[in-house]
């Protein structure tokens, strides 16, 4: 354990040093400005503008909803569009209240269940739980990300309880979270630092790719 956690931390340095890793840093100052602006005016334009950056730096792929039979599924721009109405909606909703979020505040999983059930239903079930999870980290980092990364860095490094399939529309998010935050014990990380761990496997995994897609994981 404690030979992964100095690659974390050696993984982490070179995320915040290495001129090949500005682009990922600048995406998020980016999507900070957008997040920023939002708080101020919460117009349509501006969750178009994070929807749509959101989508492409974190390639969460909302354009595997696309449905050339359903009108407002029909290209990728409609399917932008009906994302970000859905995150306008909810910024002062009942039961979400994304506009509540705030950084390094506590986190309530419950709304991160809703906002995915939300986006499958209008997204024609197709799952868009990945993306929950980045817009969620976006208002307050203390929300731990679930990508096709972490999920096989947690499996790999036994950390993915067993059995478990983090994506699967019966488990929930709190299954997920719960299982970062024991990550983030067991390896002696701080537990306010979810960000920086998140930013630390991606860097990591990029170093070890070879033995992280030796073995896939549900």
């Amino acid at each position: 354990m404690k030979r992964l956690l100095k690659g974390l931390q050696k993984a982490y340095k070179e995320y915040e040093e290495n001129p090949y890793r500005r682009i990922g840093i600048l995406n998020d100052e980016i999507l900070a400005i957008v997040v920023a602006r939002i708080r101020k005016e919460p117009s349509l334009d501006n969750f178009l503008m994070f929807t749509n950056c959101l989508n492409f730096f974190y390639s969460t792929r909302l354009q595997g909803a696309v449905d050339k039979d359903v009108f407002a599924l029909k290209n990728v721009n409609k399917v932008i569009i009906r994302v970000a109405k859905e995150l306008e909606a909810a910024w002062g909703e009942n039961g979400l209240n994304l506009k509540a979020e705030q950084p390094s505040g506590p986190v309530n999983v419950k709304k991160v269940e809703r906002l995915r059930r939300k986006l499958k239903k209008v997204l024609n079930e197709r799952r868009a739980y990945s993306f929950c999870t980045k817009v969620f980290h976006q208002l307050n980092s203390q929300y731990p990300i679930l990508d096709a990364r972490i999920n096989q860095f947690m499996y790999k490094e036994k950390f993915k309880p067993y059995r478990v399939n983090f994506y699967a529309d019966h488990t929930p998010y709190k299954v997920f979270q719960t299982a970062f935050q024991d990550m983030m014990k067991d390896l002696g990380w701080p537990l306010d630092q979810v960000n920086e761990l998140d930013n630390a496997i991606w860097v990591y995994f990029d170093k070890h790719l070879a033995r992280y897609k030796s073995t896939k994981s549900k």
